[in-house]
Formats: structure tokens, C-alpha cells, sequence
């Protein structure tokens, strides 16, 4: 009597003697069909049978014949092979098609196994070298897939631990979990979520086949929280962080509570702190009403005003940390959208504020409201840049940040014979300036690819657009975003307009351009052109300047941009984001506008 391998799934192999007959038997549900006689099959019994296999060994443990029998028809069809196979060396595999009653005869499941030996050392009781398996839905999709390969040896004949996958798919065909196994360990899993605001899917990291912590992101890609477990795979609490949707680490007042020395803390370590973000307090005139609150920046972006301490009516309605303002960002930096709710929770002011000094004084209905901490510029001291005066630069282009690591896309002419490059945009919640150099041009097209080169630059978090090289259609509604005479009428406020795509070629049928009605002006040279589902289409260049001619805007397609990018010493990976889809336009302008920006040359 030998023993046989046993397969961890549904495949059961008995102990056998020589010329013992095997059969193995599955019904619809997966469960094992008993037969009155093995040996005979009745024609019911054939109807139940799901998956059928048979084997004959003869008394040299050699496999003689292997029948498959599968539902396609009325009745089970079958196959047939003989060989002459040592088991310690067969070959085994199965297919199962779709339930007895559909008779479709759609593929089910498909098992190869390659035996020899099991490996001393396995995260199952038994793996053969090859071990291949995908199941199908019974509509034909792909519905599980298991790959690993031990046929490898050491010196020994020992074989050699690889890296295996394991994923399940829903019956649309779409991935729902991934598990990434190294040296038979399971290392990493990926969970896909649907029909979920606020998470797309979560990672899962393992030490010794033991969770040791997630991180779950949303659609944008962007982390919204991190877990962390124990030795034990336990859930650690204390530990978790959350993320706004910038991908900024926030607050976590559940954990780090409400004292002001945490809060100071806080504050003085985050990287990205928002202009707004500290400890305030807030007046009114009657000299009454005097609330401390802490501005934190929240899951959406926004900041909420969290009051720490008050002297008000009604204060056994309020808990400490309980949200008493909403700032949320506008199109036009340092000004804000703000709410506020008076002693009895009902909103009280609901206007536009400009934060003044640095983020530190704002004025709204009967209020006022000044920072407490930390003080200006704590944060960023270090960091602080002496730029020229704008009479010092000899012009001024636009770009758009192609990657986190600061590289730009703009025009050729805009940088071309430049001796000093500075860029400037709104990082890390202030407008800040980089020095920047050129990397690769294409005058012929006029393009220019710089990239960041200074020190105190920080690689961005995220990039929530999209690269689109596809062709847009004449008529399309477009807009343009940019830096039009910085240094003159216009000034340094990033610039809003917006038009149709008039015309699939530029000018002379030039097919390297769009036609916008699109209306731009010196400095928006190099600026982004984008649809209304915040793609980027193309890289503003041009506009024609003639008293008959009116609204006639050219711009560079992306697909050409590409072939710049393609030719690039390194490779970089483009955006492809498709958070702003379906978002209003005043939304999308607030997230594009921290990746347009303002080029000066001289």
C-alpha cells in the first residue's frame, strides 16, 4: 500500500494497491457523487456528475489509462489517454466545465499538477513543482487563478522556493483580491472594493504569513488610512493614520485627543501643513462670546475649525473637538469658503474670507479670528527662497507638472536661451519658488521638457489628472489654465478661461495643433488645455493677433508631447487619474491649478 499526493482544493487521492481502480467525482455544489458500482456507470448517475476522472496503475505503480468526463451535452462526453507513467513523476490534471443543468459545455475549472516530491518547507501540507489552476463563472470569465513553479533544484535536488500569485476575479471578470506569495510565504494580498466612496482597495503587508498592516486608497489612488497589527495579526488601534484626499497625513483625534500640547506637536511635524491649519481664537465684538479652535485639515480637503475651549451660551450643547467652521479652499488662493455655527448649532455666517498674513487673520460676519500657533513660517524657515523682483525676469511662460518629482512640460520659446529658470506654484499649502533646468527640447514643435533641480523641493503626494493622447472632437468644451502677463497688468494669480475646440488642425491644416476659441495671451505660453473631465489634451503655444480675427487660439496635442517624453534620458510614468471625472469645474480648477506653473526666464 502507497500513499499518494493529496491536492489541497477538492482532489482526494485513497490509498491503493496495484491495479487498483480510481475515480474521483464531483456534483454541481462540489460535492462528491457515490456510485453503487464503480465500475458501471448508470446513465443518472452520469447526469449528476460534475467532473469525472479515472485512473488505472498497474503493478508497477505506472499510470495505464486516464478517461476525463465532463457535462456538455445531454450526457457526460469523454476523453481518453493511456501512457506509461511512473506516479512519482505523472502528470495530473483535470477540467470541469458549467453546472449539469446549463450543459453549455463553458469551462469551468482547469488543474495542472506536476509531482514528485513535496517540499520540505510549504505554506500548504503539499505543493507540487508545477501548480497551475484557473476556474471559470459559468459565463466564461475567469474566476481564480493560482500559479507557482517549484521545478527548479538546488545542488541537492532540493527544490527552490519562487514566488507564486493567487488571484480572484468577480463574474464580470474584474479583479476582487490578489495574494503575492515569496518563497512560499504570503507576503502581500491587494482587496479590490466596489460601490465605495471613500476606498478602491486596501494592500495588505504580512511578516511570517501574519497581517502586519494595511493601507487602503481610494480611487484616486491616494491613501486614505494605515493599519497596523500586532504579533498576532491583531488590529493595533493606537497606531492607525488617516489621509485627506490630497494625500496629506491628518489629524487623528481619536488617538492623539484634544490637549493643545499634542495639537502644537501636530503641527510643527506635518509636512504639508495648510495655510489656515493651527490653534486660533475667535472674538466677537460683544465681548461675550470667545472661542479657541484648533483648524485641522479634513478626510475631503477641507479645514475644520474644532473648538478646544469657549466662553459662550449654551456650552453644555458643545463637546471638546466638535466641528464649529468649515473652510473650504476657493478657485483663488488664500481665499475661503467659510461656515460657521453659533452657540446652538445652527449656522450663524456662511461667506468668502481671505486669510491675511500668512494664513493667520481672517474677518467674517461679527468675528474675528487670529492664530495662535505656530507662528508664521514656523514650518518653513529654513526653506525660505529670495527670488528676483518680477522687473528682474525677463518674461514669464507657464507649464504643468508632469510627474511628483517636478517634471514640467512647456514651450520651447519659452525657455529657450534662458540662463536662469525659476518655477512657482502652490505647494505644501504656500506658493512657493524652485529653480529649475531643462532637460530635453523639441523646437521644431516647440516643446521643452525642465524638471525641478533644488533642494528644498518635496516630490509632490499625487497628480489627480489624466494624460490624454487619444484625439478630442471638434466641439468640445475646453479650458485653459496659465500665467498671462504676470509681470505686467495681469499679475501673478493663476489665470481661468475657457472655449471649444474649433478645428482639429492648427494653422496651414497644421495637424500638430488644436483650433481653440480658447482665449490666451503672452505667459500662457506652455500652459495646459484641458476637457471638461480634467484631461489633459494639449499644451497652449499660440493665438493669431489681427483686427478680423477674434478668438483663434492654437494648442499642441499631447500625442506630441509624448514623442518628447518618449526621448527623455529616463523614463518617467505619466499621470492617469480619473478622480476629477464628473467633478464640478470650479472643483477640478482647485485641484489643476497646484500642477500649472508660473515659469520665469531671463
Amino acid at each position: 500500500m502507497k500513499k499518494l499526493l493529496s491536492f489541497f482544493l477538492c482532489f482526494i487521492f485513497l490509498n491503493s494497491s496495484a491495479q487498483e481502480f480510481r475515480y474521483h467525482l464531483l456534483d454541481s455544489n462540489l460535492n462528491e457523487v457515490v456510485l453503487n458500482n464503480p465500475n458501471k456507470i448508470s446513465s443518472k448517475e452520469k447526469r449528476k456528475i460534475y467532473n469525472y476522472v479515472e485512473y488505472y496503475i498497474n503493478e508497477d505503480d505506472m499510470i495505464d489509462n486516464l478517461t476525463y468526463y465532463y457535462a456538455k451535452g445531454k450526457y457526460p462526453e469523454h476523453t481518453s489517454s493511456s501512457g506509461q507513467t511512473k506516479i512519482i513523476e505523472k502528470k495530473y490534471s483535470s477540467i470541469s466545465f458549467s453546472r449539469p443543468e446549463d450543459r453549455g459545455g463553458t469551462l469551468r475549472s482547469k488543474t495542472l499538477i506536476t509531482p514528485t516530491s513535496p517540499p520540505s518547507n510549504t505554506f500548504i501540507n503539499n505543493l507540487y513543482d508545477t501548480y497551475k489552476i484557473t476556474k471559470y463563472w459559468p459565463n466564461g470569465n475567469l474566476m481564480h487563478s493560482t500559479e507557482f513553479d517549484l521545478s527548479s533544484k538546488d545542488g541537492n535536488g532540493n527544490p527552490i522556493p519562487v514566488d507564486g500569485i493567487w488571484k480572484r476575479y468577480d463574474p464580470d471578470g474584474i479583479v476582487e483580491f490578489v495574494r503575492t506569495f515569496e518563497n512560499l510565504k504570503l507576503v502581500n494580498a491587494i482587496q479590490y472594493y466596489k460601490n465605495l466612496e471613500d476606498a478602491s482597495y486596501a494592500e495588505y503587508k504580512f511578516e511570517d504569513g501574519i497581517v502586519a498592516s494595511s493601507i487602503v486608497y481610494n480611487s484616486a489612488g491616494i491613501i486614505t488610512r494605515k493599519n497596523y497589527f500586532d504579533n498576532n495579526g491583531n488590529y493595533d488601534e493606537n497606531k492607525t493614520e488617516l489621509y485627506s484626499v490630497n494625500g496629506n497625513l491628518i489629524y487623528n483625534y481619536s488617538i492623539l485627543g484634544w490637549n493643545e500640547s499634542t495639537l502644537k506637536n501636530y503641527y510643527d511635524n506635518k509636512e504639508n501643513r495648510g495655510l489656515i491649519e493651527g490653534l486660533f481664537t475667535v472674538k466677537h465684538p460683544d465681548g461675550e462670546r470667545n472661542y479657541k479652535i484648533a483648524v485641522l485639515e479634513a478626510y475631503d480637503g477641507s479645514f475644520i475649525g474644532n473648538q478646544i475651549e469657549w466662553f459662550s451660551y449654551n456650552y453644555d450643547a458643545w463637546e471638546k473637538g466638535e466641528g464649529r467652521a468649515k473652510f473650504e479652499e476657493t478657485a483663488v488662493d488664500g481665499f475661503y469658503d467659510i461656515t460657521w455655527y453659533d452657540d446652538y448649532k445652527k449656522q450663524e455666517v456662511s461667506d468668502i474670507v481671505e486669510a491675511k498674513a500668512g494664513g493667520s487673520i481672517m474677518s467674517f460676519g461679527n468675528y474675528n479670528m487670529i492664530r495662535l500657533y505656530p507662528k508664521i513660517n514656523s514650518n518653513s524657515s529654513n526653506n525660505t527662497k529670495i527670488s528676483l523682483s518680477p522687473h528682474e525676469w525677463k518674461g514669464n511662460g507657464s507649464g504643468i507638472i508632469l510627474t511628483k518629482d517636478g517634471y514640467i512640460a512647456t514651450n520651447n520659446h519659452v525657455i529657450e536661451d534662458a540662463t536662469d529658470i525659476e518655477v512657482e506654484f502652490k505647494n505644501e499649502g504656500e506658493i512657493k519658488s524652485y529653480k529649475a533646468e531643462v532637460i530635453r527640447t523639441d523646437p521644431i514643435n516647440d516643446l521643452a521638457i525642465i524638471k525641478i533641480n533644488d533642494e528644498s523641493f518635496n516630490n509632490l503626494k499625487s497628480i489627480l489628472y489624466n494624460f490624454k493622447t487619444r484625439r478630442s472632437e471638434i466641439g468640445e468644451s475646453v479650458f485653459a489654465l496659465g500665467y498671462p502677463k504676470a509681470f505686467s497688468m495681469m499679475g501673478t494669480d493663476i489665470k481661468f478661461t475657457d472655449g471649444k475646440i474649433s478645428s482639429l488642425t492648427g494653422a496651414m491644416g497644421d495637424v500638430t495643433n488644436y483650433q481653440t476659441s480658447t482665449p490666451i495671451q503672452p505667459g500662457n505660453s506652455g500652459g495646459p488645455l484641458f476637457d471638461m473631465n480634467g484631461n489633459l489634451i494639449a499644451i497652449n503655444a499660440s493665438k493669431i493677433v489681427k483686427e478680423d480675427i477674434e478668438n483663434v487660439s492654437y494648442s499642441i496635442k499631447t500625442i506630441y508631447l509624448l514623442t518628447l517624453i518618449d526621448a527623455l534620458p529616463k523614463t518617467i510614468q505619466l499621470p492617469y487619474s480619473r478622480y476629477l471625472d464628473g467633478k464640478p469645474l470650479t472643483e477640478q480648477i482647485k485641484i489643476l491649478q497646484r500642477y500649472v506653473t508660473l515659469i520665469k526666464v531671463r
